[in-house]
């Protein structure tokens, strides 16, 4: 996914995260790359519905998620 972010394909970004949710269970990690890179992409309303789905689905609250959000923001 930041492949594609760094070329700015954001279509193959989404589908890449489909394929992945698809696929097997969602750790912070994979949230964490999917948001870095839409946000590098500098789409960050997709990367804030990515981190409303991450805050509802977790139970382990991982800091650094939010945290990258912030850093675009600033």
């Amino acid at each position: 996914m930041p492949q594609y972010a760094a070329l700015g394909k954001k279509d193959n970004v989404m589908r890449l995260w489909k394929l992945y949710k698809g696929q097997m269970k969602v750790y912070s990690k994979g949230y964490r790359i999917m948001i870095t890179s839409l946000l590098k992409m500098g789409d960050s309303e997709s990367a804030e519905k990515i981190f409303e789905e991450w805050e509802s689905q977790q139970s382990v609250y991982d800091v650094r998620i939010p945290n990258h959000l912030i850093a675009a923001y600033s």
